[in-house]
């Protein structure tokens, strides 16, 4: 089953790592890309510097044609929309209107490649951005490091592995969910037999949550409330719903139309939507549909997938003989829940409680209205508990 479901997942480009890579993507090396690798290493410097748009516009135009497979195009894009955002953030007083073709045209390709929207995303900087410090040691967060930074601190560091980590667990999350799918087609297993499977991989899932609560507690321990409102929160902000940017930004060389996305956020993990869609949890806010646009689209489309094929709630309907696995579907969402409340807690530290009392505004990186979308999130999820 498990070598079947491995094949399956690989259509989707999930790995036993699940929606992260099953190595760490490494720099580029063909010595063409060298200044650009250099650029991207150097982006703490240059943006405490205010110097990043003239470096950027001192190298030689990035030459696509050079890379040889998806692991580089992934790296490419890395490097592109890092070095973007920090051109146009990189000076609060004179925020940058317009993307130079250099970085314009090579960051739209590579994004169309991954079929995501081309600026920074959750993708950039969390999925195609780690190593470990112990190559042979587990991927988790005591061993994990971010390759690139715009800041280069600790504080940046740890808002992105986080992340990684928590992608990491989530793996066992979506083999369950798909081991769940094939149980329930499996006809050489009785009623109580896959009762019992069923009810094994819940307590995975609801254990793995539980996992991941404890990781995105750890935020605190190195990324300082203050420092993410004042100092990394605008290196990753989009071009919608940003009052710097009213017109939206303008890709040179691609279009006359000025373009508007949202920045990168948490919510572009393609995880927490396949949850959702395992579990029947059905949110209003079209948020989420326009956030898709923000994921790889082989991701995505297995969030389709398993609205399609998979409702675990109406799999325990029909595969419940003892009554146990609605515990445990409830258990599993409630988890969800108390992540989902954690996830606002850090929110209310971390934006809400360090806004001047003179702005108005609250939107996330993401652009959305914070206290709308979380409080909307978790009453649909609660919502799925009772139904």
């Amino acid at each position: 089953m498990d070598h079947q479901i491995a094949e399956d997942l690989e259509k989707f480009d999930i790995t036993n790592n699940g929606f992260l890579p099953l190595q760490p993507i490494e720099k580029l090396k063909n010595p063409a890309y060298r200044a650009w690798e250099d650029l991207v290493d150097a982006l703490p410097t240059l943006n405490k510097e205010n110097t990043t748009r003239i470096k950027t516009n001192e190298i030689n135009d990035f030459d696509l044609s050079l890379l040889t497979n998806s692991h580089e195009i992934r790296r490419a894009y890395v490097i592109l929309s890092m070095i973007t955002n920090s051109y146009i953030f990189c000076d609060n007083q004179n925020i940058a209107q317009t993307i130079p073709a250099k970085l314009a045209k090579p960051l739209c390709d590579t994004a169309d490649y991954l079929g995501i929207n081309p600026i920074l995303t959750h993708a950039a900087v969390d999925l195609y951005n780690w190593y470990l410090m112990d190559p042979n040691g587990p991927i988790e967060l005591d061993n994990l490091r971010s390759k690139n930074l715009m800041t280069g601190t600790e504080d940046e560091e740890r808002f992105y592995l986080t992340m990684v980590a928590i992608e990491k667990i989530g793996s066992n999350v979506i083999h369950s969910i798909m081991r769940i799918l094939y149980i329930s087609n499996d006809r050489s297993f009785d009623i109580m037999c896959k009762t019992n499977k069923i009810g094994s991989e819940l307590v995975v899932i609801k254990e793995s949550i539980v996992k991941m609560i404890s990781v995105i507690k750890r935020l605190r321990e190195k990324c300082r409330p203050d420092f993410f409102y004042n100092n990394l929160r605008s290196f990753l902000s989009g071009w919608k719903n940003n009052e710097k940017i009213p017109k939206g930004i303008l890709y040179e060389g691609i279009s006359d139309d000025r373009k508007f996305y949202y920045g990168g956020s948490a919510a572009q993990s393609s995880l927490f939507q396949v949850l959702d869609a395992a579990f029947d949890i059905v949110h209003d806010d079209k948020y989420f549909e326009a956030i898709r646009n923000y994921m790889p689209k082989k991701h995505r489309k297995f969030i389709e997938f398993v609205k399609t094929n998979i409702s675990i709630k109406k799999l325990i309907c029909e595969y419940d003989a003892d009554g146990s696995n609605s515990g445990l579907y409830q258990n599993c969402v409630t988890n969800l829940m108390i992540f989902r409340g954690c996830h606002m807690n850090i929110v209310k530290e971390y934006i809400l409680s360090q806004i001047p009392k003179e702005c108005s505004s609250v939107t996330g990186t993401g652009g959305t209205n914070l206290i709308t979308f979380l409080n909307d999130t978790i009453k649909t999820t609660q919502k799925a508990i009772h139904e």
